[in-house]
């Protein structure tokens, strides 16, 4: 036995208003006799967080909330119906709902994440297991601690099932843990516009001379470029990355990433994750203007580039690349309330990945 469901006033489902709480007595007696064993608290909708925080205390170590997320898929249900969006253009297909349904799950992970960690006073500098988030049939989503670079990965089931978070001491349990010690450092290099006038060269804009003596650099180093499905893939624990990894990455989508990097990364055999501004891309495919100086990627590049093998295209938002809006980048307003501004950022990042 790798953990115990304990009954400790817990119930699956909603909480009658006359519930009465957790017995924590029964949870410390139990935790005294079961000594190292984890402990595992069904029914965490609805519970208080002081609650969770105390069973947490004496030994919680896994938390299932299921209520939430079918809550979670209800309300955005009926949403979607009540708002007639079933009714505008293709939005009787049942996709464009569960895309609702997926952006508010994401939203529910990261509120329960950001939870966990505070309720339990991560160390985010150890080598162990940060945390664990498990849906129903064995899906699993994994926060795992890079020397370097952290990553978050989020593929909500669209489907309700079992949203656990395995708080500190899920290490303990052998057929949750995850295997680290293969954990390689990985340097990402981040770059924006690349043009040949070296008057213009400085903190934003490097030359393709230049460009090329850091991808030559980096092979002669022993460094191979990967991208970031692969780097996702390592996450999820479905492939390896070499020994010396390294992710190129150029912001704000500028049409000389089209006109000369794209080139380069060919000569070089090397990747990069090109990210856009879908705004720009906006403008810029209406007025098909194509300057490497000051333009930006239209749709027509965007395409060529998802076709090209080593390049990935990253989103850098729709709109947010700009404080001409009322709104200081991606950053929430004063006075804003929070399931306001999580829709004007939702609304905002997902719309690039609509218009392709």
């Amino acid at each position: 036995m790798t953990s115990l469901a304990a009954g400790i006033g817990n119930i699956h489902g909603k909480y009658p208003a006359n519930w009465k709480g957790l017995d924590f007595d029964a949870l410390a007696k139990t935790k005294e006799l079961i000594g190292d064993l984890p402990l595992v608290l069904h029914g965490g909708t609805g519970i208080p967080a002081d609650m969770i925080k105390k069973a947490i205390s004496l030994g919680v170590a896994k938390i299932n909330v299921n209520t939430e997320c079918q809550l979670y898929f209800q309300e955005a249900t009926r949403k979607y119906i009540e708002e007639g969006k079933d009714l505008e253009g293709k939005g009787f297909d049942p996709r464009k709902l569960l895309a609702r349904v997926l952006r508010l799950l994401k939203l529910l992970l990261k509120k329960r994440w950001n939870f966990s960690v505070q309720s339990t006073k991560h160390n985010f500098s150890n080598e162990q297991t940060l945390l664990i988030i498990l849906f129903d049939k064995g899906c699993i989503f994994m926060i795992k601690k890079l020397k370097i670079f952290s990553v978050v990965i989020f593929v909500s089931l669209l489907y309700c099932g079992i949203l656990g978070i395995v708080f500190n001491s899920v290490s303990n349990v052998p057929v949750l843990s995850v295997n680290i010690s293969d954990s390689v450092d990985m340097p990402i290099v981040m770059y924006h516009s690349v043009l040949k006038d070296t008057d213009l060269s400085g903190k934003y804009i490097v030359t393709p001379d230049t460009l090329k003596n850091d991808i030559n650099f980096l092979k002669n180093k022993g460094y191979t470029f990967v991208s970031a499905q692969e780097l996702i893939d390592y996450t999820n624990g479905t492939s390896k990355l070499p020994d010396k990894p390294v992710m190129l990455t150029f912001d704000d989508g500028f049409y000389n990433n089209y006109g000369y990097v794209m080139p380069i990364l060919s000569e070089y055999d090397a990747k990069a994750v090109i990210s856009v501004v879908g705004s720009y891309t906006d403008e810029y495919s209406k007025s098909n203007i194509a300057n490497m100086t000051y333009g930006y990627v239209r749709w027509s590049e965007v395409y060529d580039m998802f076709i090209d093998k080593r390049v990935e295209v990253g989103n850098h938002s729709y709109d947010f690349h700009s404080n001409n809006h009322g709104r200081n980048g991606s950053k929430r307003n004063s006075g804003e309330s929070e399931d306001t501004y999580r829709n004007i950022f939702v609304d905002d990042t997902q719309k690039p990945k609509t218009d392709l």
